[in-house]
């Protein structure tokens, strides 16, 4: 009887041993989903982050994309408007040429 004491004691004492080591791996587990958790979280709230920056810099490209329309179409606008102008300057310098009495004078002087 006390042999088969002495080997329960035993196997208690290797069982306590294992319980330790599992509990032992079992803190170390948990500490480890801990920190994954942690980089989870920080990886969620970068993600975050970086789509609001894509939602900010969506918009800055629409405004420029805006803006660039815009001043496209004011530079056509301004194009037109020196065309025009270079016209009725060119009209009011040979309207000036044909009625200057000197014009003619040297006009045919020179043939």
């Amino acid at each position: 009887l006390q042999l088969r004491v002495i080997d329960l004691e035993k196997e208690l004492t290797s069982t306590k041993n294992e319980l330790s080591t599992s509990q032992n791996e079992l803190d170390i587990a948990v500490s480890d989903l801990q920190l994954a958790q942690q980089e989870l979280m920080q990886s969620q709230r970068q993600f975050e982050e970086l789509e609001i920056a894509l939602g900010e810099s969506e918009d800055a490209a629409r405004r420029a994309e805006m803006r660039a329309e815009r001043l496209q179409s004011e530079l056509t606008s301004l194009k037109e408007e020196t065309a025009n102008n270079s016209a009725v300057v060119e009209e009011k310098s040979d309207k000036n040429n044909n009625n200057n009495p000197w014009n003619t004078l040297f006009q045919s002087a020179a043939a």
